[in-house]
């Protein structure tokens, strides 16, 4: 594949009679799975689902296996994060699990989808991560040409970032993540995927599949157990916000050792 065919696209702005952010909005929930270095990561597994934001509700989802990486960079698909589970993928791709097409066949297919239910918003767990290298593999695959894989107008947003501010602030997580080795051995709490799965389901030992649309379907539970919160919350992209939680607790404790002290 040389580069996308056809123009890049913009989303379209307008709303259909009755719409409302709240009720009714569509959204797009990614993951990916990656090869290759850290900064330079390419996409070889693009996990998306169409979701009705205020319900967690799944209207359409896609696995695909993007034939661009996982067959033709061989040596860069060794270097694989998960490539022990790479055997997995062959017997998906036998049993039609998982749909292999090129990347031009995968963004078409999002852009598409984006048009089809007017989305506006793109989350994902870390989404700087899952962003920077679905851009980094759409420059890698057109040579330059192309930069941006999702259409423009389309925010992106941390499901993280989201947790972050609510799930792992709460005196709960804490008692939790203590009883269950949810700590690092800098002291710090956990904030990713797994640790927020496990802490809404009560499954300490949970552990993530690591294939793109699985890990969607986490993601997507997360997301609709945070905005039950109702809690007003910045969505944005942020690479410190794991230390939102950690601020949070040290407060916590500093005040009830202030209280036991009286």
């Amino acid at each position: 594949m040389s580069h996308p065919r056809g123009k890049m696209v913009s989303v379209k702005r307008h709303q259909p009679k009755g719409f409302t952010m709240s009720k009714r909005e569509n959204i797009l929930v990614v993951d990916v799975e990656t090869c290759g270095d850290f900064g330079s990561s390419l996409v070889y597994d693009l996990g998306l689902a169409v979701v009705e934001r205020a319900t967690g509700r799944i209207i359409e989802s896609h696995s695909l296996v993007i034939s661009d990486v996982f067959y033709d960079m061989p040596e860069k698909m060794e270097s694989a994060y998960y490539a022990a589970k790479l055997p997995s993928y062959h017997d998906g791709i036998a049993a039609g699990i998982f749909k292999v097409v090129n990347l031009w066949e995968a963004w078409r297919l999002v852009r598409d989808t984006i048009a089809k239910y007017n989305i506006r918003r793109v989350y994902a767990y870390n989404a700087g991560f899952d962003k920077n290298a679905l851009n980094f593999t759409m420059r890698t695959i057109t040579a330059g040409k192309y930069h941006n894989f999702m259409p423009r107008g389309v925010k992106w947003s941390c499901i993280m970032n989201m947790a972050c501010q609510t799930l792992f602030s709460q005196p709960s997580y804490l008692r939790f993540a203590e009883a269950n080795g949810l700590i690092s051995e800098k002291g710090n709490l956990r904030t990713g995927a797994e640790a927020a799965y496990a802490y809404i389901t009560r499954t300490p030992d949970f552990e993530e599949s690591h294939t793109g649309l699985a890990d969607v379907e986490i993601e997507v539970a997360i997301l609709h157990k945070i905005l039950r919160q109702k809690k007003r919350m910045n969505e944005k992209i942020d690479s410190n916000a794991w230390k939102i939680p950690q601020k949070a607790h040290k407060a916590r404790r500093a005040g009830q050792l202030a209280l036991s002290l009286k």
